[in-house]
């Protein structure tokens, strides 16, 4: 029997978040905690999946549509086996946070099962099998975390006629970063639909809202790409305003960011990922931690997804 063993790393927001998905440039990195996969071809048609969230007994033909497993599960459906695996996963970092979790073991699965049924895809051709799959279970989103597990370091997802395109940034060097969990989150189907909403009752407020996010994000990719960290934490700063005119920034979210910003070793901080909970990021390590919120120790890491 195949055993094969792959793993990719977790990810956050760095620029861009909502807007690109309305056109605007994002930027995303990798970071360093991972989850590991391991996927073992059986005899039979079962399929067996076992993770930090529990375990799931099934079978090829009736893989369950509503599932904690539902990212896996639609990768495999989507591949067409046509024999079972099991599947083991393991993780360095918890799903409650906004580390991409999901992303990460979308790229897991979709690298096992391609490895399986031998095929090695370029990353691009990866990159949009593990969107298909995203999309297939949640309808939206722009990849960047995807993007940013595959292929490693700090990604710009650029988009044209509604295509999205990575492109790993040639920085000089890799900034430091620091991350606070609020202790709690709304997914982000939920708040891109929440914005939405809200985005058709004020059409030209929100069209606006994007431009300039899209402007922003644009000139802060520039600069994370020269390594000009100074004014890409100047940005940060600007782009955490906009999120907060978008209705996305909560008052506990606020507060974090700005005793973040308020911190002299802080370049900048702000909301990473969708907002209304999760996690604030600042660029620069502070020279005291935030008391009353979860500290998530990361760096940004050049390895992306690769076999074990």
């Amino acid at each position: 029997m195949s055993c094969i063993k792959v793993s990719a790393p977790g990810s956050l927001m760095l620029t861009g978040e909502h807007a690109v998905l309305h056109g605007s440039p994002a930027a995303a990195c990798a970071v360093d905690k991972r989850i590991y996969l391991t996927l073992t071809q059986r005899t039979d048609r079962e399929v067996h999946i076992e993770s930090p969230l529990g375990n799931l007994d099934t079978t090829l033909d009736s893989l369950p549509s509503e599932s904690q497993f539902k990212f896996v599960i639609e990768a495999i459906r989507q591949v067409r086996l046509n024999i079972g695996v099991d599947i083991k996963t393991e993780s360095e970092f918890s799903s409650t946070v906004g580390l991409g979790s999901s992303a990460a073991v979308t790229v897991c699965t979709c690298m096992a099962l391609n490895t399986l049924k031998g095929i090695i895809p370029k990353r691009e051709e990866l990159f949009n099998q593990c969107y298909n799959v995203v999309h297939g279970v949640q309808k939206t989103g722009s990849g960047c975390d995807l993007a940013a597990s595959i292929y490693g370091g700090i990604i710009a997802m650029e988009s044209g006629d509604g295509h999205y395109t990575p492109r790993k940034l040639d920085c000089p060097s890799l900034p430091e970063i620091d991350l606070y969990y609020c202790g709690y989150k709304m997914k982000t189907p939920d708040v891109i639909a929440l914005v939405d909403k809200k985005a058709q009752a004020e059409p030209d407020k929100y069209a606006k809202l994007y431009q300039y996010m899209t402007q922003v994000a644009s000139s802060t990719i520039t600069l994370l790409e020269r390594g000009n960290f100074d004014m890409a934490g100047n940005l940060f700063g600007k782009y955490q305003m906009l999120m907060e005119q978008l209705g996305v920034c909560d008052d506990t979210l606020k507060d974090m960011v700005t005793k973040l910003q308020n911190d002299s070793n802080v370049l900048g901080a702000k909301i990473s990922g969708s907002g209304l909970g999760d996690c604030v990021i600042s660029l620069g390590i502070p020279s005291k931690k935030l008391e009353g919120y979860q500290n998530i120790p990361v760096k940004i890491s050049d390895r992306g997804a690769c076999p074990c």
